[in-house]
C-alpha cells in the first residue's frame, strides 16, 4: 500500500520514526505497508503514530470519496466513505 508510505512521508517522518511509535521494529512496519490486506489494528497504529485517521491514511489526494478495504477475518469487502473536515 503504497499510499501509506506516501502519507508518512507527507508528515516528514520516515519509516523508523513511525516505527519506533508504534513499538514495532522498521521491518515490521515495512512489512504491514507492503501487505495488500493489513490489519485494521495495524492501521490504527500508524494512522496514530502520524497523527491522522485510517480513512485518511487510507484516502489517495486525488481520489474519490469511497475506499475499499478487505477484513483480514472474513475477507468481506467494506466501503468506506470519506469525508473531508471543512476548514
Amino acid at each position: 500500500m503504497q499510499i501509506i508510505k506516501k502519507k508518512i512521508q507527507q508528515r516528514g517522518m520516515t519509516l523508523a520514526e513511525v516505527a519506533a511509535k508504534m513499538n514495532v521494529a522498521p521491518p515490521t512496519l515495512t512489512s504491514i505497508i507492503k501487505s495488500d490486506n493489513p490489519k485494521f489494528k495495524s492501521l490504527q497504529g500508524i494512522a496514530d503514530a502520524i497523527g491522522i485517521t485510517v480513512s485518511e491514511l487510507l484516502m489517495d489526494d486525488d481520489c474519490t470519496t469511497h475506499t475499499t478495504i478487505v477484513c483480514p477475518e472474513c475477507g468481506a469487502k467494506i466501503q468506506i466513505e470519506v469525508k473531508k473536515q471543512s476548514e
